[in-house]
C-alpha cells in the first residue's frame, strides 16, 4: 500500500509539471508541423499530447483519491524554440524526445524511490512511446542528413505523411483507440 509522504508528493508535483510541459510543446509544435505541410507530423504530435493529457490527468486525479488534496503541479512558462525550416523542426523534436525520455525516467526512478510504484510505471510505459518516436526522429535525421535534405528527401518525408506508409491515418487510429481522460 503506498504511503503519504513529502517525498512522494514533491515528485508527483515534479512529474505533473513536466507532463503538462510536454503537452504544450507538442500543441505548440503541431502548429509548426501544419506550417510546414506535415499533417503526419501533426497527427504524431497529437497523439502524443493525448498521451500526456491521460497521464496528467491520471497524476493529479490519482493523486486527490490518495491523499485528498489537490497535486497543483510546480509549473513555469517558457518559451519554445524558433524553427527556420523542416530540418530545424525534426532536429528540434528529436532533442525535445531525448530530453523528455531522461526527465520521465528520472521521474519514474524516483517516485519509486519515494513509494510511489503506480505512478513510476505509467512513466516508464511513457519512455517507451517516447523511445519509438527517438527511434523514428533519429532516422529521419540521419536520413535527412544522408541526403541534404534535399527537395526530393523532403518531398519523400511529405508522402509518407499521406501514401502507403500514413502516418496520419495511423496515429488517428492510434488517437482514437487512447481517446482523451477527463
Amino acid at each position: 500500500m503506498l504511503k503519504y509522504s513529502e517525498q512522494l508528493k514533491m515528485e508527483l508535483q515534479k512529474a505533473a509539471a513536466d507532463v503538462m510541459y510536454a503537452e504544450r510543446y507538442c500543441k505548440e509544435y503541431m502548429l509548426k508541423a501544419q506550417k510546414w505541410g506535415l499533417q503526419g507530423e501533426k497527427r504524431r504530435l497529437r497523439y502524443l499530447s493525448v498521451i500526456y493529457h491521460n497521464i496528467g490527468n491520471f497524476l493529479n486525479t490519482d493523486y486527490f483519491d490518495f491523499a485528498g488534496a489537490d497535486l497543483m503541479p510546480i509549473y513555469q512558462l517558457s518559451e519554445f524554440e524558433k524553427t527556420k525550416d523542416i530540418p530545424d523542426f525534426f532536429n528540434h523534436l528529436l532533442l525535445y524526445c531525448e530530453q523528455m525520455y531522461d526527465k520521465f525516467h528520472a521521474s519514474a526512478n524516483a517516485l519509486n524511490a519515494a513509494n510511489g510504484y503506480p505512478y513510476a510505471c505509467k512513466l516508464l510505459k511513457l519512455t517507451c512511446e517516447i523511445c519509438e518516436n527517438i527511434k523514428y526522429y533519429r532516422r529521419v535525421v540521419k536520413e535527412g542528413k544522408d541526403f541534404g535534405w534535399s527537395d526530393a528527401y523532403i518531398q519523400r518525408l511529405m508522402q509518407h505523411q499521406t501514401t502507403d506508409y500514413n502516418i496520419h491515418d495511423d496515429f488517428e487510429k492510434k488517437e482514437s483507440e487512447k481517446g482523451y481522460i477527463f
